[in-house]
């Protein structure tokens, strides 16, 4: 069972899907973990520390990851972070090895805080309330694949032919385009075959894939200061999230040069809600405990996908499938310690801080379908219940360590840090480990004065995963190194 399971999912990331009514529910389960799972993205210094502030904070990314650290701040802020994200990928299939890249230039993180001191605090009093409303940016979607394979007899069509044989009806979104084209037709018995490729001819298939968009969080974050010893902090979150996504895939046949191209697009769009509470406790002068709960994210969901065929001299389109429905992400929890020395006043001044982040992938759940629209169909009640079960065999725990300092000599402050995203897919036995935990490692620095600061930061990230390809019944796999450069420009103003 598993094994079907994870060859319909591995097969919907590299084809996008070839089914019609309800596409983007077919691909609910991978879509709700992409759109569960966040990078690093935000202000200069809470990337140029891989997000290591959780009992550190003075950052506005805290509102995000721990909100307690607002707490840290006795002067209001405005601030503005802008980004450059570059992506590269390479992948090896049937022995070619091909790669692309994408860059692109988003707003990281815009924010107004208001840090409002008490007057004449006395012991165990509040030194400072304080108040924020501001943008994160949590998660890129951009990037740009280029896949090639060598010569193969595999082609599109056939497992097309099968498809529509097998079901007795043409897909308007695969098989009955292909059949518009002639690219399919029929024998004398009524059964389908592959009219663009003779049982002795070869092909070659490239798919170039392209996506953009993001998951960029609104806080409204309240927290408070008492007696510089307990930080307390509570965001209320609502995450923005876009996701489209182009894949074109080409055949084209080895001696006579003819080919067609099959297109697949997704456009998704997403509003949530979800509320994070922190806590930082300071002991002593040097040393910072935090602690953080993020309920999972509640999104609406609206998404829409079209496919498109040509042959080169002609063009067939499908319609537009419009699906709507609702999931949660996981929840998540956060430890840390940090470590200071030295203060403002001080030449030469530090910190250290070390974050775990605990992942429950296996809380991710679709919630509610358009049931008016599609009850017709088919029972999507007992649908969604088969892909929560999907979600629950095959993630399992997320755990991610965080290690990041600082070291400020004078107006200068120089930042570095690592992090480690473990493997969230469960091992199968019938298929190897699907293991994508990654690596980040990230360096910064910046200048700051009592009014002002300017901070820069780079982060590089590497991971390795493996796809399924569009038409090769031996299963030989598509195998992807992904590469991310990040540079992040933040500037702001103290008042």
């Amino acid at each position: 069972m598993k094994r079907n399971i994870l060859c319909v999912a591995a097969a919907l990331i590299m084809t996008g899907g070839v089914y019609a009514q309800g596409q983007f529910l077919d691909d609910a389960s991978l879509n709700v973990f992409k759109f569960s799972q966040l990078g690093l993205n935000g202000t200069a210094s809470y990337v140029g520390r891989a997000g290591a502030i959780g009992a550190l904070g003075a950052d506005f990314m805290a509102a995000s990851y721990n909100p307690a650290g607002l707490g840290m701040f006795y002067k209001s802020e405005l601030s503005l972070t802008m980004a450059i994200d570059n992506s590269l990928t390479e992948s090896r299939f049937l022995g070619v090895n091909s790669d692309d890249s994408r860059t692109t230039f988003n707003i990281g993180s815009f924010e107004a805080l208001l840090a409002v001191p008490t007057e004449n605090p006395g012991a165990d009093d509040f030194r400072a309330i304080q108040f924020g409303i501001g943008m994160n940016r949590l998660r890129s979607f951009n990037n740009r694949t280029y896949v090639e394979s060598g010569v193969t007899p595999y082609s599109l069509l056939d497992n097309w032919s099968e498809m529509a044989n097998k079901d007795g009806y043409l897909d308007e979104f695969s098989t009955q385009m292909a059949y518009n084209l002639y690219l399919l037709d029929t024998l004398p018995g009524g059964a389908f075959y592959n009219n663009f490729l003779s049982s002795t001819e070869n092909v070659y298939q490239t798919r170039r894939t392209t996506t953009s968009g993001g998951i960029n969080e609104m806080v409204f974050s309240m927290s408070a200061n008492r007696d510089d010893k307990l930080y307390m902090g509570l965001t209320i979150g609502v995450p923005f999230l876009s996701y489209y996504r182009s894949s074109t895939y080409r055949e084209t046949v080895e001696n006579r040069g003819d080919y067609f191209d099959y297109t697949e697009n997704y456009d998704v769009d997403a509003i949530g809600f979800n509320l994070k509470l922190g806590v930082i406790y300071r002991p002593v002068e040097m040393l910072r405990f935090g602690f953080a709960i993020h309920t999972p994210t509640w999104y609406d969901v609206k998404g829409v996908y079209s496919t498109r065929m040509s042959n080169g001299r002609t063009t067939d389109h499908s319609r537009e499938s419009d699906d709507v429905f609702a999931f949660r992400t996981p929840m998540k929890l956060i430890g840390s310690i940090g470590a200071t020395f030295g203060n403002q006043s001080s030449s030469v001044a530090g910190s250290l801080d070390l974050d775990y982040e605990f992942t429950n992938y296996q809380g991710m759940r679709i919630t509610a379908l358009d049931e008016e629209k599609y009850i017709s169909d088919v029972n999507y009640e007992m649908w969604r219940k088969s892909v929560n079960r999907v979600l629950e065999d095959n993630y399992q725990s997320g755990h991610t360590l965080r290690f990041g300092g600082s070291l400020n000599v004078r107006h200068f402050v120089l930042r570095a840090g690592v992090a480690y995203f473990s493997n969230p897919y469960r091992e199968y036995e019938e298929y190897e480990h699907k293991n994508v935990e990654s690596v980040l490692a990230t360096a910064g620095f910046g200048y700051r004065t009592s009014n002002y600061f300017v901070d820069f930061a780079y982060a590089h990230s590497v991971y390795q995963d493996w796809d399924i390809p569009l038409a090769n019944p031996s299963y030989e796999l598509i195998r992807s190194n992904y590469y991310n450069n990040l540079f992040i420009t933040t500037i702001g103003f103290k008042f």
